[in-house]
């Protein structure tokens, strides 16, 4: 068993992690990767659908959401962000070109 580094102690004693922190952070240091950097808008999405899951959950609909929050294609940013890290986990459906136009 190899001993634990001194950021991973860190991280596992902070168990309440910014959604930003993790992805602009952690997952960089673990992967070398940098999601947010490479695609913005994309990142920008995945942080406003966590706003608004937030605002759903504590009731508080004081968001304008149809003006920040377009659903199909926040799901099609997170699958992106899901296979940047791991190559075609999630594939395209026959489906989504319709989706996105139709929203």
């Amino acid at each position: 068993m190899t001993e634990a580094t001194e950021s991973t102690i860190e991280i596992r004693s902070n168990d309440k992690l910014p959604l930003e922190e993790k992805i602009n952070k952690v997952i960089l240091e673990i992967t070398g990767k940098e999601f947010y950097y490479r695609y913005s808008h994309k990142y920008e999405a995945i942080v406003n659908s966590k706003e608004v899951r937030d605002e759903i959950c504590t009731q508080n609909y004081s968001l304008n959401l149809p003006a920040i929050f377009n659903y199909n294609n926040t799901i099609f940013h997170c699958r992106d962000y899901i296979n940047y890290y791991s190559s075609d986990l999630f594939e395209a459906c026959s489906f989504e070109k319709k989706l996105v136009t139709n929203w």
